[in-house]
């Protein structure tokens, strides 16, 4: 279930009118109330449900001008038609938990929510208490997951990641603009983002990683122990020509990309110890391995989820470079649930063993071990879809095609300084009027 909190606003009747309304595309179907703070039956007349539920901001000492709250809760495409007495229960659990509705009969905020499809309903309200205190709502976004995660628990709905801040950072709206503005094809975190991650996927050390960069015609810029001069402690990274408005270089810090692209999640990878042998050998017996260990114990599914998305990164690299292909699709698919876990097991470590085979190696290796891997790495990814719904579903499927060895890379001998095309990077060249980029590493 999906439960998405909009911008507050101030225009009440506008919001009311849309959501009775029959839709931009006429998609709404019978909309009508399911919930609200008087109950299911408030009459059908918009213009007095609209007057009603103003009242309470003229009892207000300090009414806020954004008092309008808006909220939509939907369901997974494969989950079961809810009926209107299940969407008025999480209606009403999602009032109590943001603070408009405690339900113990003190004043309420007044708050509505409106059915007019078979998979969602929204919830509108005004901040105001009916004893005209304001609510500030805080946390809003937090209390909606859980009334969210409490739904599929209580329906069995398609269960979703758990909100936990270890998300990656979505670009702001300055960052967009700019983008736009540009002409770039996505804003400079999301492709910073899709470069380090593939750095991270190709590299076995601290110095591999950073020369995966500067080759990538990305500014570097290190930082070291206050203690230690040797040692680092973390780093940004940067588009060349992509600055501010005093003119000083843009750099994001690899925390601020993607929690797990941090330098100590960095240097975890880096730690363990290659597998021996064929690493597509070691890959089949890794992914036995953790299937073993999911249909033993599946609460290890956090963590083998988290090390098996590095070891499709590191796949897709040896085996595709920067084509698109179904080992690059697979690894997207299960890059959403790449949340670093609380600590790894001895499955997890087997697949973070063979990445480092894999990486060590360099190339594609032998077709046939490698499509016996895929095959394998799909049924691991069949078993995680218990737990991680269709995402997992739909990269075992793509894996699945791999019935045939993949086409051998084209010899790697100079890596391009301004990598364009592939599904996971996007072709971001300098600024007009930047000099040609030279890898920058400062202390």
């Amino acid at each position: 279930m999906i439960g998405k909190v909009a911008r507050r606003g101030s225009r009440l009747g506008g919001l009311l009118a849309y959501l009775f309304g029959p839709g931009r595309a006429e998609e709404h179907d019978n909309p009508h109330v399911v919930a609200s703070w008087l109950g299911p039956d408030v009459g059908d007349d918009l213009a007095e449900l609209q007057a009603m539920m103003r009242l309470p901001l003229a009892l207000a000492t300090h009414p806020p001008d954004k008092h309008v709250w808006h909220c939509a809760m939907r369901a997974a495409p494969e989950d079961r038609q809810l009926t209107d007495d299940e969407w008025a229960q999480i209606a009403t659990d999602v009032a109590a938990r943001v603070g408009l509705d405690a339900g113990d009969g003190t004043a309420a905020c007044p708050w509505v929510a409106i059915r007019h499809a078979d998979d969602h309903i929204h919830i509108a309200a005004v901040l105001v208490h009916e004893d005209g205190t304001v609510e500030a709502a805080r946390g809003d976004f937090w209390a909606v997951a859980k009334a969210r995660h409490a739904a599929e628990d209580r329906y069995g709905l398609r269960p979703t990641g758990p909100t936990d801040g270890t998300a990656p950072s979505r670009p702001t709206r300055g960052e967009t603009e700019k983008a736009a503005r540009n002409n770039r094809p996505v804003e400079p975190r999301v492709s910073l983002r899709q470069e380090v991650r593939m750095a991270a996927a190709a590299s076995a050390s601290a110095d591999g990683f950073v020369e995966h960069l500067d080759n990538a015609g990305i500014v570097v810029k290190l930082r070291y122990s206050t203690v230690n001069d040797d040692e680092i402690t973390g780093y940004s990274v940067g588009w060349p020509g992509d600055r501010t408005a005093d003119g000083h270089q843009i750099l994001y810090g690899g925390s601020k990309l993607a929690k797990d692209l941090s330098w100590p999640r960095l240097q975890q990878r880096w730690d363990i110890e290659p597998a021996d042998g064929n690493p597509w050998q070691a890959t089949t017996a890794a992914a036995d391995q953790a299937i073993a260990e999911l249909t033993a114990d599946p609460s290890h599914a956090g963590d083998i989820a988290y090390t098996l998305a590095d070891l499709l990164d590191a796949s897709a690299w040896a085996q595709e470079r920067r084509r698109t292909g179904p080992w690059h699709h697979a690894a997207a698919e299960l890059d959403r649930h790449r949340r670093p876990p609380a600590s790894i097991g001895p499955a997890a470590r087997s697949l973070w063993a063979a990445r480092r085979a894999i990486v060590r190696t360099g190339r594609s290796g032998d077709g046939g071990d490698a499509a016996a891997a895929a095959l394998r790495l799909a049924a691991l990814l069949i078993v995680l879809s218990h737990q991680h719904g269709s995402t997992a579903t739909t990269a075992a499927h793509l894996l699945t095609t791999l019935g045939h060895p993949a086409p051998q890379s084209t010899p790697h001998t100079r890596p391009r300084r301004r990598p364009t095309g592939g599904h996971l990077t996007a072709s971001y060249s300098p600024l007009p009027g930047t000099p040609p980029h030279n890898a920058h590493r400062a202390r």
